[in-house]
């Protein structure tokens, strides 16, 4: 709003000036000057035409702001509307990931769980690894070390096991992980899942989202 009264007004002073300026010069040559360093050099053809340049600079240069200023605008429409298609393109070619079949045998210290591609969007390379395991009673999780999963191709609707032994914690908190993974345009992704046991009445799957912390809870 501020910026289209300001060229509203930019405009009007423009148009007043266009009409006063010749009346003034007009009435400067009209009128004798009251001393000599005053008297003009100049003729008034000579004035007007000098201001007629000024006009031209003035509009050649407000007509080049504009184009300016458009052209930016157009960059930016089209930058974003790149933007779109590419996290567009992404997103139909991203694989969706879910967590399911959460099991923990506590007699032989072994957790297993599924990962599922649910997309026909094949992802290969994939790479579980940054394992924790958090007790209820311990404030912080404790990392499984030389532990990493590798799967070539997660393929649609095609259960991938994941099976961590050792396991000595009585009552796990939660498991998390990151899942790193390429898609079928070779674009990266990486993932983070969080498996949270013993929750009632909760979903059983849930999706990786790029970036996230995705919550898994079992019954």
């Amino acid at each position: 709003m501020k910026l289209k009264t300001g060229i509203i007004v930019f405009i009007c002073l423009v148009m007043l000036s266009i009409l006063i300026c010749p009346l003034l010069i007009n009435i400067a040559y009209k009128t004798d000057a009251p001393c000599p360093a005053l008297e003009s050099e100049w003729s008034a053809g000579d004035s007007l035409a000098f201001y007629g340049n000024i006009l031209t600079f003035i509009g050649t240069t407000c007509i080049s702001i504009v184009a300016l200023l458009q052209t930016k605008k157009i960059e930016e429409v089209n930058l974003k509307h790149t933007n779109d298609l590419e996290k567009l393109n992404l997103r139909l070619n991203s694989p969706y990931i879910i967590i399911q079949k959460y099991n923990y045998n506590t007699g032989y210290g072994l957790i297993e769980f599924e990962l599922l591609n649910v997309t026909d969007n094949i992802a290969h390379a994939a790479t579980i690894s940054n394992i924790c395991v958090q007790n209820s009673n311990d404030s912080q999780p404790r990392k499984l070390e030389n532990k990493e999963y590798y799967n070539d191709i997660l393929f649609f609707n095609v259960p991938w096991l994941i099976q961590l032994n050792e396991i000595n914690e009585e009552n796990v908190a939660f498991i998390s992980f990151e899942l790193c993974l390429e898609d079928r345009l070779n674009v990266k992704h990486r993932l983070f899942g969080q498996i949270k046991p013993g929750i009632k009445n909760s979903s059983t799957e849930y999706k990786l989202k790029e970036g996230d912390l995705i919550v898994h809870q079992t019954e």
